[in-house]
C-alpha cells in the first residue's frame, strides 16, 4: 500500500509542472501577440476621438489624421507612439498629440509632451 502512495505522489508532482507552463493553447504554444504600427495607430485614432466626442479636445481634431507611429524605448520597456499633428490648433504647445500604445495594444496614455 506504502508502494502505491508513493507512486501516486511521485505522479502528483511530475505532473504539477505541466499544468503550470500549459495555457490555453496547451504547453509550449504561448503566444505574445505583437500588435503591427497600423494596428496601433487604429487603437490611437480611436483615442484621439473620444477625446473629441468628451469635449477634451477641439472639433478640429476630428479630421486630423496621424503624423507618424514609432517603437520606442522607455524605461518599463519599449512602446508605440503616434503622433497626431492639428495645425488649426490655436496653441501652439498642443499642435501635436501623443498617444502611447502597448505592443500588445493597450492605450496607455496620451499628452502633448511625447514623454
Amino acid at each position: 500500500m506504502k508502494k502505491y502512495i508513493s507512486a501516486f505522489i511521485f505522479l502528483i508532482f511530475m505532473t504539477i509542472p505541466f499544468f503550470v507552463h500549459a495555457g490555453p493553447e496547451g504547453p509550449g504554444h504561448r503566444h505574445y501577440t505583437i500588435i503591427t504600427s497600423e494596428q496601433a495607430v487604429e487603437e490611437a485614432a480611436m483615442v484621439l476621438q473620444k477625446l473629441v466626442e468628451r469635449g477634451k479636445l477641439a472639433q478640429s481634431w476630428s479630421n486630423v489624421g496621424p503624423s507618424s507611429a514609432e517603437k520606442k524605448s522607455f524605461k518599463k520597456g519599449p512602446e508605440w507612439v503616434v503622433s497626431f499633428s492639428n495645425p488649426a490648433e490655436t496653441v501652439v504647445d498642443r499642435r501635436t498629440l501623443y498617444v502611447f500604445v502597448s505592443l500588445k495594444g493597450k492605450v496607455l496614455a496620451a499628452n502633448f509632451s511625447g514623454e
